[in-house]
């Protein structure tokens, strides 16, 4: 009986070693060690480890493992990164969406505090330290099969409305295009299926410097 026990102490220890050795910072869930237990077993790792105050519940099933010098009150996640987390924790496709995208592809210089994503998932709107986080359902046709920088390109086009686009804008973005070392015929063939003007406005962005 004894045998039985130690052995069970020690599967969960190593199962706490496992889930303690990520970096300080990092955002975990159970299905990230879906390899070295059962679902439940970390789930319940999980918990007895937040309750030690060796990682801080953050929301949805996600954790923050703590950085040094930080305890349960103090820690806070990259509202970003959790974004992202809260994604892959549901098999959602996400892109950048709105003024997110609109800045990353060169287009506005303002920066803002809300993190606004085009989602394959449902709308969901989340506030976490004073940012609020959203997810926008989108057609599948501005997210299908496209890669971080196509969809970036999609979101800010479509961000910008139709007929809405200047020369200056194309420019901007194909310079930002250019500097991600982005490749025209794989841009084409990615984005073939998405709304018509969007990807019109797409090809006038690759008809000058950048190769197809």
């Amino acid at each position: 009986m004894n045998d039985k026990y130690n052995q069970c102490d020690m599967e969960n220890l190593s199962l706490n070693q496992k889930i303690l050795s990520v970096p300080a910072g990092s955002l975990i869930m159970a299905s990230d060690f879906k390899k070295a237990a059962s679902y439940e077993a970390v789930r319940q790792a999980l918990s007895r480890l937040a309750k030690k105050e060796k990682i801080v519940p953050v929301i949805c099933g996600i954790y923050l493992k703590p950085r040094k010098g930080e305890d349960g009150s103090s820690a806070q996640a990259n509202p970003l990164d959790l974004a992202k987390k809260i994604a892959k924790k549901n098999s959602w496709t996400i892109f950048p969406a709105e003024e997110m995208a609109l800045r990353a592809m060169g287009l506005q210089t303002s920066d803002t505090t809300d993190i606004k994503f085009a989602s394959s998932g449902p709308n969901r709107e989340y506030d976490y330290a004073g940012v609020k986080i959203a997810f926008h359902h989108r057609s599948n046709r501005l997210m299908d099969g496209l890669s971080e920088t196509s969809g970036l390109l999609v979101q800010a086009i479509d961000a910008k409305g139709k007929d809405q686009m200047t020369d200056e804008d194309r420019e901007a973005i194909r310079k930002t295009l250019i500097e991600r070392k982005a490749k025209g015929e794989k841009i084409l063939d990615e984005t073939e299926k998405t709304y018509a003007w969007i990807y019109e406005e797409i090809r006038l962005i690759l008809e000058k410097g950048l190769a197809l």
